[in-house]
């Protein structure tokens, strides 16, 4: 008796717990070829929805900060549970995402943001796509975690970019972006990562940087100067085809036996003092 008793509990809170999840749900706000203003959208993420925005025109101040939203005891971000998808759109005025953790998927691909972009100090536990993003004013990641793909490949960013502390835990792809004036990424690490292709029009800082696993810069284009001082390549770096028009300073750079350095442009202004400068080669 007691344990039938004891199934039928347990039947009975499964049943709730499924009625549950289907209550709490998430509902969707979607919205195409269309002005947007930026109170809704935050109206939304606060009622944790899902945002799905294609080809619109976002107008106001994008800023997190101005709604409630739980926060992660450990970490002390405020989180947001809601898909964000804002793709083909634009961004008249500032975005501010600054400490908050995003548990769902992020993309703005093919979105233009006109002012500055703020998405310092936050977690993006699942996939971020940037892919032909373009940033006209200011960038900021600095202290990001991207714990899933975080995709820039084919971005372009006309001003200043921050980097520094980011911390990329999957696949990091920066492939034919263009970073128009300084980026910073300083202290950052990567897991995998790929620049091949990337075009650097002014100084790129890389210093202390730490490429855990393999990273790819074929074919990429350094206009002024590259400065990858104490940085650490643990495994397979390749710089083939790459040209250097300013100059390369890898001064205190750890490199490992793996890593090729075949076809740097312009060895002369390439400065491999390192730790490990036996190991490069640079015919």
């Amino acid at each position: 008796m007691k344990a039938g008793i004891l199934v039928s509990c347990i039947l009975l809170l499964t049943l709730v717990f499924s009625l549950f999840s289907t209550v709490v749900q998430a509902n969707e706000y979607k919205v195409v070829n269309a002005e947007v203003n930026a109170e809704d959208i935050l109206k939304h993420i606060e009622n944790s929805d899902d945002v799905n925005l294609k080809n619109c025109s976002v107008v106001g101040e994008l800023n997190l900060s101005k709604i409630k939203l739980k926060t992660v005891y450990i970490t002390d971000l405020h989180m947001s549970t809601s898909n964000i998808s804002i793709e083909d759109s634009k961004f008249e005025n500032k975005l501010d995402f600054s400490n908050v953790q995003f548990n769902n998927t992020v993309s703005f691909k093919r979105t233009f943001f006109k002012d500055s972009a703020d998405f310092s100090y936050m977690n993006f536990n699942n996939s971020a796509d940037f892919s032909y993003t373009n940033f006209n004013d200011s960038a900021d990641f600095q202290d990001v975690d991207f714990f899933n793909s975080a995709n820039f490949h084919d971005a372009n960013f006309n001003n200043d970019v921050n980097f520094i502390d980011a911390r990329f835990w999957n696949e990091a792809d920066f492939r034919n972006a263009y970073f128009n004036s300084s980026v910073y990424f300083n202290y950052a690490s990567f897991n995998n990562s790929s620049f091949s292709m990337t075009t650097f029009t002014n100084d790129s800082d890389f210093n202390q940087t730490d490429f855990i696993n393999s990273t790819d810069f074929r074919d990429a284009k350094f206009n002024k100067n590259a400065n990858f001082i104490d940085a650490n390549f643990n495994k397979d770096a390749n710089f083939s085809g790459v040209i250097v028009n300013g100059s390369a300073n890898f001064d205190g750079a750890m490199i490992n036996d793996n890593s090729n350095f075949i076809g740097l442009d312009n060895p002369d202004k390439i400065k491999l003092t390192t730790n490990n400068s036996q190991l490069l080669n640079t015919k």
